[in-house]
């Protein structure tokens, strides 16, 4: 019996760099056969199926290297700040909830005034809050009291209060004291919604740090490829039970080991080297150092969340002395390099995984808190010195989309790249960055046909505005259309 093969065509198809012109690629049980000009493959595939995309271009599918899956599932399911418009629109929305604990998810705490954050305090319905960097937390006095939480003071975190009395916000390590709320895992229709966004982005892959739903993906079918995370704190567990960063199946594999070395510049907690923001130091050096040296020896990569260039400092320095080059480890986020540290950046392997689209969002916090700096969200300069650049979204702490992020890489007037740097970063350097680059990330024969399909070509003349996905694709099935 002949296989089932399909061939996907374009007006421009993104091969080794190029966009090739009428170009088609061939298909087979979700491998990629060929791809070259239409004619040549219709003549050399006469029995194929073709599938015509006409003013379109075809990319490698889209890989996220750093998302919250389960963080996206419940902001479409819970009360979601981003959607509201002003603080009294957010009291009527909690009001009316309808489960007992209200948990509200992507709020912009530095949008909240000191007399509001009193009102929420002492509303009487229990009340859990989220910032959207996801360092800082809220609490109200309701569900203190019902769920008996101690409050106490915690190495690498802080507790806010005002005139000496707490006002419920907690940052970085002192959530600990409210961890437990951090648990909740998204349900079955909440997930396949947080998928589809996923494919209505052209993402055909990702990198999940909510270590919660490793169980949940592990057993779930899923038309997205999920490299799935391991807490820190969970090192010598995943050693015991003999996992290795990389192994698994076409659509779950052991991601890599998320340690955090500092806060965020959200909550003003980004350790740095230089200027008004002192941060907070969320694991001690020679702990990291440890968890490192284990993690590689035994076949576990480590991605460590580093903003601050103190923080950056150290995580260069660990990977230098006690890393393994092959574990190709991740620093998440990397937005601020000091100068000093520039030859360490090019003496250290290291892969770098950052996202864009934190540079437009963060904007007026950088201005305030940081004023000008010459190496902030410095992916040009990580590009120059050879390393593999990674992207990806942070979602829901930014925007999912993979347009947004190309537009922001590419039209930073100082320190942007060029638009075939930003798409290697979403397809190869979002493969290699996962060890997945035998599997994905190009379109070459032998590897997952695993599509993007956009309305124009990314380049940068064209208007972003007017670029969207048309189509994903993943192992040769049309997984979503527009």
């Amino acid at each position: 019996m002949r296989k089932k093969q399909t061939i996907y065509t374009a007006d421009f198809v993104y091969v080794g760099k190029t966009h090739k012109e009428k170009y088609s690629v061939a298909v087979e049980d979700g491998i990629i056969l060929e791809s070259g000009k239409r004619e040549v493959i219709k003549e050399q595939f006469p029995y194929a199926k073709e599938v015509r995309f006409r003013d379109a271009a075809i990319y490698p599918g889209f890989i996220d290297s750093h998302l919250h899956l389960n963080k996206i599932a419940l902001t479409l399911t819970k009360i979601n700040a981003e959607q509201i418009e002003s603080f009294d629109a957010l009291i009527k929305k909690i009001n009316e909830d309808k489960y007992p604990i209200s948990s509200v998810y992507n709020l912009d705490f530095n949008k909240i005034s000191k007399s509001q954050w009193k009102t929420l305090f002492e509303l009487k319905k229990p009340l859990f809050i989220q910032s959207t960097d996801e360092h800082s937390v809220f609490v109200n006095k309701a569900l203190i009291k019902e769920k008996n939480i101690e409050i106490k003071e915690t190495n690498g975190g802080e507790i806010v209060k005002e005139k000496g009395q707490f006002i419920g916000i907690l940052k970085d390590n002192a959530i600990k004291n409210v961890e437990f709320l951090l648990h909740e895992v998204a349900g079955a229709d909440a997930l396949e919604k947080a998928e589809n966004l996923l494919l209505q982005n052209g993402i055909v892959a990702a990198t999940n740090f909510d270590y919660n739903l490793f169980d949940v993906l592990k057993s779930r079918e899923s038309r997205v490829r999920i490299f799935q995370g391991i807490r820190c704190d969970k090192t010598d567990e995943a050693v015991e039970n003999k996992l290795k960063t990389g192994s698994g199946n076409d659509y779950f594999r052991i991601g890599p080991v998320k340690c955090f070395l500092d806060g965020s510049l959200g909550s003003q907690t980004a350790l740095m080297e230089e200027g008004i923001m002192k941060g907070l130091l969320t694991m001690p050096e020679e702990e990291f150092y440890r968890i490192v040296e284990k993690a590689n020896k035994n076949n576990l990569q480590i991605a460590v969340h580093a903003i601050g260039s103190r923080a950056v400092h150290i995580a260069l320095k660990a990977f230098k002395n006690s890393g393994i080059t092959s574990m190709r480890n991740r620093i998440e986020h990397f937005q601020f390099l000091s100068e000093k540290d520039l030859p360490l950046m090019k003496e250290t392997d290291f892969i770098a995984s950052m996202q864009p689209v934190h540079f437009s969002d963060d904007k007026e916090l950088l201005e305030k808190y940081i004023g000008k700096y010459k190496y902030a969200y410095p992916w040009k300069k990580v590009i120059q010195s050879g390393k593999v650049l990674s992207f990806g979204s942070d979602a829901p702490v930014a925007s999912l989309s993979v347009i947004k992020g190309i537009e922001t890489a590419v039209k930073r007037k100082e320190g942007g790249i060029k638009p075939d740097d930003a798409i290697i970063a979403y397809t190869e350097g979002s493969a290699r960055a996962n060890f997945y680059e035998k599997k994905g990330g190009r379109i070459v024969r032998g590897l997952n046909a695993d599509f993007t399909v956009l309305n124009k070509k990314l380049s940068e003349e064209e208007d972003f505005n007017n670029i969207r996905v048309i189509a994903t694709i993943v192992g040769g099935e049309m997984v979503w259309t527009a």
